[in-house]
């Protein structure tokens, strides 16, 4: 549905850009409308002065050029200018792209200029807040990246634990409003890391209060966003179930994770005995009927892969199940 919806504000975002491009006669009109407010081509003209004829030819926004004569030359002082002017008249590219100007990491700008502003953290973030609650894209995403960290993004200094949970829940916020279910799971995987370990980063003096409420709602969080972290959600969540003898769902959530994981992936004991002792207890599930109805063809499918990885527990239970059916075959 939100692929959907995304699918849709670009289409508008595209066609509102197209009539823009043609909808001024020649230089003139442009600089007209500039001058009489109109935000959309104040933005339009900052761009035509901050790059130069063969950057507009090469494809760079806007997506057009005015073929008319005497062309709009590059200006690096009347672009900032308009670009200034777009800002406060609230057109949301503007503002980021005036944000990216101050940003002191942006050292790359979309704009190759020679004069540019002093670099101040806190102007850009101004900047780019007035522009992502216009809900520009670059902007949304951006400020996601800005609290996505464990020191304060203005200043890189050291942040108590509940101001690094309030950055997170920011980058969440706006990693969902730009779209990005990934990171949005990614930084929903971090917050449920602090709540279940109690700290954050790898300093000892990062004290957290613990939390395992709010911890499994930020793992399942991560599952759903389908996160980079998504099995380790799956795995702590399949436990956790397990152990409260709430087999269906601690089943749905241990599949998850073996359909994603694989033998051959794991470079350390500790995650392969992990990894079996997940398809043991699935087999060990689908043989009891525990959260589902028995299956006993899957739970020897599933002790089996266990058993041919070496799991003894797995080799005797395997054992004892296909005497039971009849049909024992050596290992």
């Amino acid at each position: 549905m939100q692929s959907i919806i995304m699918k849709k504000m670009l289409l508008v975002l595209m066609v509102s850009l197209f009539f823009n491009a043609f909808s001024y006669a020649n230089q003139e009109d442009l600089i007209k409308s500039a001058e009489n407010g109109n935000a959309d081509a104040q933005f339009t003209l900052a761009d035509y002065y901050l790059k130069s004829d063969e950057e507009r030819y090469a494809g760079t926004f806007p997506l057009f050029n005015l073929n008319v004569e005497g062309k709009i030359r590059k200006d690096h002082e009347l672009g900032f200018k308009w670009l200034n002017r777009a800002a406060r008249n609230r057109n949301a590219r503007a503002m980021y792209v005036l944000a990216t100007f101050y940003d002191p990491k942006e050292t790359h700008n979309r704009y190759s200029i020679k004069i540019e502003p002093e670099r101040n953290i806190k102007l850009a973030m101004y900047w780019y807040l007035k522009s992502a609650d216009l809900k520009d894209q670059s902007a949304l995403k951006m400020l996601a990246s800005k609290y996505d960290v464990e020191s304060d993004p203005t200043t890189g200094g050291h942040i108590s634990c509940s101001k690094v949970v309030i950055q997170k829940m920011k980058a969440l916020q706006y990693y969902n409003e730009a779209f990005d279910r990934a990171e949005a799971g990614n930084v929903a995987y971090s917050l449920a890391k602090i709540y279940n370990d109690g700290s954050f980063g790898w300093s000892s003096e990062n004290k957290c209060e613990k939390n395992l409420n709010q911890a499994i709602k930020y793992y399942e969080l991560a599952v759903l966003y389908d996160s980079y972290y998504k099995n380790e959600a799956s795995f702590f969540l399949g436990d956790h179930l397990f152990t409260r003898h709430k087999f269906s769902d601690a089943l749905k959530y241990y599949l998850i994770y073996l359909d994603n994981e694989s033998v051959s992936s794991f470079s350390s004991e500790e995650k392969l005995k992990k990894y079996l002792s997940v398809q043991f207890k699935v087999a060990y599930m689908y043989e009891n009927g525990l959260g589902s109805q028995k299956n006993i063809s899957k739970a020897i499918m599933f002790y089996s892969k266990a058993a041919n990885a070496g799991l003894i527990e797995a080799q005797q239970n395997l054992m004892v199940l296909r005497n039971k059916i009849g049909s024992f075959k050596p290992i």
